[in-house]
């Protein structure tokens, strides 16, 4: 890659950081622009509907156990 070529990438969710890192390593110059964390929602957050399943399945395990404890669930 040119030693002179800049690289602008938008977005430093994992796509975006891999991009950036490819870049470089090529010889770019590289600015990446990340709004917040790098990483992207899904690393630092979690998907919001992956998070509502694990509660669920969670919830679900839970209230199995309950009869061993002589109490009724929903």
């Amino acid at each position: 890659m040119n030693a002179d070529l800049s690289v602008l990438v938008a977005g430093g969710g994992p796509a975006g950081a891999t991009a950036a890192l490819q870049a470089r390593e090529l010889g770019a110059q590289v600015t990446l622009l990340e709004a917040a964390q790098i990483g992207g929602t899904s690393l630092n957050r979690g998907p919001a509907p992956v998070r509502t399943l694990a509660r669920a399945a969670r919830l679900a395990r839970d209230w199995s156990s309950w009869a061993t404890f002589g109490l009724d669930g929903p």
